[in-house]
Formats: structure tokens, C-alpha cells, sequence
């Protein structure tokens, strides 16, 4: 079959396709995130601030998430979905939010999709807290953009149309995720890997984002003051591993995605490449956050994945580049099993981990039988774990929402906003 100009179109269709059926697959199994996504939407339903959901301490005086939260309250206020489904889109738009936009970055995306398999094939974890719904994902996704475009940074004068799109990008997780602290991670990789220039145009493109960011909340100072103390405070007053949320716990580290960076490595080394990885500050941020996992998890999901994402994908798009023709329709059909392979193992329901929470049964007070095991209207629940909080806050809002469902907004939202009252009040 001869070459076409449009196999790279026909590439690029294939896979934002594969990477936009994968979450709707899954969600069609009736899966549901257990843990942060469900409060985020449960919130802003409610209609209602966190200091009259939650007993807080004295100094968390402001939203968490200010911007996710407004993200949330806006395509709320205009498809009028439900709880269920607010949930559902959260994790839909996550997730292709980071799996589609580094398709358009490389000349090869399939290389993209072939380094996020390896990556999952060694460490499942690491894709299905893509599948969280939770606003962190938007963070990782902005290590991704810097990782691929951070060369254009060695300039002298970056060009408007550089610092512009990364500034608005750096601004947007600010306001979005709030965990701004992360952004002196990359710069402190790129000093290491003797990218002075690069890493102070950076910095100055971050600086201005975060205060870009913090002024979008509407209350900047208290807002960096509020974020900062967080991330001090979050592991100081903790002393065992249980106590902690999963990814604020130490990580084991998996060997096999060793073996495959070596085999990289190995790869470049007979090639000659003339550059070192050690002065590649992507590869820096990814070793450096696969090794902090042994003490904070979160570096590796946050930072370290998304990095050592591009790096794998950079590499192995460079090695397709002399072995495949770019308009062949062979490679179109390689990439269309690649995109089946990549679907199955992502979205198979291996072990039930998409459908765990599909059949769960919650206690209801209309039941008179279940009545002495909860508390009774404008009752409160007191409890350490912050799953039954979330548990509670979400369940209560999508069996209102079946029950209102011929409301008026108004009324559906007061009746909504006294039940969660009712039920939801959690000592933390």
C-alpha cells in the first residue's frame, strides 16, 4: 500500500479516541473514585462553605481548591447534572486532559501511548490515580507540558509565544491545585543539570504565575499563608505510616520500570548520543522523584511519573523516527494495536478494580430497621476516618438528587444543604 499524508492524522485519531473511550469504558462499570473526587463534588452541590460541612482547625480559614471548585460549580450551574455524574465527568476530563494534550507536542504520539504502557505495565498505580477525578492530575499535567517545552527556555529571550501559554498553564494549577510549592521542584532539577538560563527564566515565569494564581482566589495573601502552613504541616505531626493518606506514605519503588530505563540508557549509549541524561534536568526530576518516594510517594506520582513519561516518550519517539516511515499505513496499523493493547489492559476489570463499588449497599434512615444505627435529623457523625465523611457527603447528595429530581434548583439545593448538615459533620 502506498504512503499517505494522512497517516499521521488518521495516528493522532486513533489515539485521542483510545484515550477518551478508556475512562468511559471503566465508568461504565459502575466505577466511582472512593476518595477525594466524591467530596469535591459533594461541596459544591451543597452549595455550602467547608467550615459549616466540617469542624476545622482555626487556621484553614479558605477554600482548598478555590479554582476546581468554581470549575465544578460552573459546568454545574450549566448541564444541571447530578452528584453520579458531576463525579463520572471529573474523572473523564482528568484523565484525557493528560493523556490527549502530550499527543500534540511529539511528531510521533504514538510514542506517548507506548511509554505510558510500559510505565503501567510496571507500576499500575501510577495510571489509575489518573483515574482519581481529583484536581493534582491537573499539576501532573503541567509537568508534563514544561517537559516537553522546556528547551525553549535556554534562550536568552524567550519568545511570547514560550512564556505566555507556561505562565497561563503555571497560573491555572495555582489557582486549580493550590500545591504551587511543587513548582520550585523543577527548578531545583534544572540548576542540577547545568541549565542555569532555563531554570531562571523559569523561576520568574513561576513567581509571576503564583501570584497570578493566588490573586484568582480572591484572597492571595491568606491563600499562599494557608497553602504553605498545609504543606508544612501536613507530615510534621505524624509519626506512623498508617496515619497517613496513601500517597503521603513511603514507596517501595518498582524494579521493572528500572529495567526498562537502563535498556533505554543502554540503547542511547550504543547509538552515541551525544547528550548526557545526567544533563537532561527531565530525567533529573524523574530519578530524583522515584528515589524521594522512598520517603514521600507523592514525588513520585506527582512529579516523577509525569516526568520520566516524557523522557520514555521523547526517547522511544526518536528511535521511531529512524526505523518507521512517518506516511507509511503500516505504522498506522501497528499504532491501531498499540491503541487495542493500551485500551484492554488499561480498562480490563482484572481482580474487580473498576467494579468494586458498584454493588455496595449504604444504610438509608427511611428504613425504620436501619434507624437506631444512625443518627436521627440534625444528629452529627463523629469519626476519625476521613472515608466515612466521604462516604456519607456524596451518598446523601445522589439519593437526594433521585428524590428532588422534579424540584426546583432553589428548593432541591435547600433540602440538599439541610441533609448534608443533618449527616456530615466529621471531627478532622
Amino acid at each position: 500500500m502506498e504512503n499517505s499524508r494522512l497517516v499521521p492524522v488518521v495516528i493522532l485519531t486513533l489515539i485521542i479516541f483510545t484515550c477518551c473511550m478508556i475512562p468511559i469504558n471503566i465508568l461504565s462499570k459502575g466505577y466511582l473514585p472512593h476518595d477525594d473526587a466524591l467530596r469535591h463534588v459533594a461541596k459544591v452541590i451543597s452549595g455550602k462553605e467547608w467550615n459549616d460541612i466540617l469542624i476545622l482547625k482555626p487556621e484553614v480559614r479558605m477554600d482548598s481548591h478555590p479554582g476546581w471548585h468554581k470549575i465544578l460549580e460552573l459546568i454545574y450551574r450549566v448541564t444541571d447534572m447530578n452528584a453520579r455524574s458531576m463525579v463520572m465527568l471529573s474523572v473523564a476530563m482528568l484523565f484525557i486532559w493528560f493523556a490527549v494534550i502530550p499527543a500534540f507536542f511529539s511528531d510521533r504520539p504514538e510514542a506517548w501511548l507506548i511509554s505510558l504502557l510500559i510505565i503501567s505495565m510496571s507500576d499500575f498505580g501510577s495510571i489509575q490515580r489518573l483515574l482519581l477525578g481529583r484536581p493534582y492530575i491537573f499539576t501532573m499535567s503541567w509537568v508534563v507540558f514544561l517537559s516537553f517545552s522546556w528547551r525553549k527556555l535556554r534562550n536568552r529571550t524567550v519568545l511570547p509565544g514560550v512564556w505566555i501559554p507556561l505562565l497561563l498553564y503555571s497560573a491555572a494549577a495555582t489557582w486549580i491545585h493550590c500545591n504551587w510549592s511543587v513548582f520550585g521542584f523543577p527548578v531545583i532539577c534544572f540548576f542540577l543539570a547545568g541549565e542555569r538560563r532555563a531554570a531562571l527564566n523559569l523561576s520568574v515565569i513561576l513567581i509571576i504565575a503564583v501570584i497570578l494564581g493566588a490573586c484568582l482566589t480572591g484572597h492571595p495573601f491568606l491563600f499562599l499563608k494557608q497553602t504553605l502552613l498545609h504543606g508544612l504541616t501536613a507530615l510534621s505531626q505524624i509519626h506512623r505510616q498508617y496515619m497517613l493518606v496513601s500517597e503521603f506514605r513511603s514507596g517501595a519503588g518498582t524494579p521493572v520500570l528500572i529495567i526498562a530505563v537502563i535498556l533505554i540508557i543502554l540503547n542511547r549509549v550504543s547509538k552515541d548520543s551525544e547528550d548526557s541524561v545526567l544533563s537532561n534536568p527531565i530525567f533529573i526530576m524523574a530519578a530524583s522523584g522515584y528515589v524521594l518516594q522512598f520517603s514521600v510517594l507523592r514525588f513520585w506520582y506527582d512529579i516523577g511519573f509525569p516526568a520520566l513519561s516524557v523522557w520514555i516518550a521523547i526517547e522511544i519517539g526518536e528511535m521511531l523516527k529512524k526505523n518507521s516511515d512517518k506516511f507509511s499505513w503500516k505504522r498506522a496499523g501497528t499504532v491501531m494495536f498499540l491503541c487495542m493493547t493500551f485500551y484492554l489492559y488499561i480498562s480490563n476489570d482484572y481482580e474487580d478494580r473498576w467494579s468494586t463499588e458498584w454493588d455496595k449497599k449504604f444504610l438509608v434512615y427511611e428504613n425504620p430497621a436501619n434507624r437506631e444505627w444512625l443518627p436521627e435529623p440534625g444528629g452529627i457523625i463523629y469519626n476519625l476516618e476521613m472515608t466515612a465523611f466521604i462516604k456519607f457527603f456524596i451518598i446523601i447528595l445522589m439519593r437526594l438528587g433521585a428524590m428532588f429530581l422534579a424540584s426546583s434548583r432553589q428548593s432541591w439545593q435547600k433540602k440538599t444543604s439541610r441533609s448534608i448538615r443533618t449527616y456530615c459533620l466529621l471531627r478532622v
